[in-house]
């Protein structure tokens, strides 16, 4: 089965190799920003048991999450709401599929504002500066890996 977001396309064993990879667990918080239509988050959700919040500020693709938050009998938060002017401080994982441009911006306000241990995953768009832990490849994606 595939699993096709607004911005990107995942097959179910990328995500569950991403997620087994990356050790998130249901005591995790995992923030997932610029999260579309949802299904990277619900997939999290439903692999991990984490607690899910996601950030999009899109409307079709905020409504369609909204929808599928319902039709997954979710517990994700779904926000519509711009994660450049939020507290990220709760996050203990944080997921981003985003431009370049965004994650020169981000790079700058995670290094100021991360807690210690928090884990950033980066699909195809690495932070600018900051070298990654580690970079792990599924299908047509690169996740890059990085540690605060």
């Amino acid at each position: 089965m595939v699993y096709k977001g607004t911005h990107n396309m995942y097959k179910k064993n990328e995500i569950k190799s991403l997620l087994s990879d990356v050790s998130i667990t249901k005591n995790d918080w995992v923030y997932d920003l610029g999260c579309g239509d949802g299904q990277v988050m619900f997939n999290i959700e439903k692999y991990t048991g984490a607690k899910i919040r996601g950030y999009e500020i899109s409307l079709i693709p905020f409504f369609i999450a909204k929808i599928l938050k319902y039709f997954n009998k979710s517990g994700a938060e779904v926000l519509f709401k711009n994660f450049l002017n939020d507290d990220l401080s709760r996050a203990t994982v944080i997921y981003t599929y985003l431009s370049t441009k965004l994650m020169s911006k981000l790079e700058f306000q995670f290094s100021k504002n991360l807690k210690t241990g928090v884990r950033v995953i980066a699909c195809d768009f690495p932070l600018p500066e900051k070298k990654p832990t580690a970079k792990y490849s599924y299908g047509k994606h690169i996740f890059y890996l990085y540690e605060y």
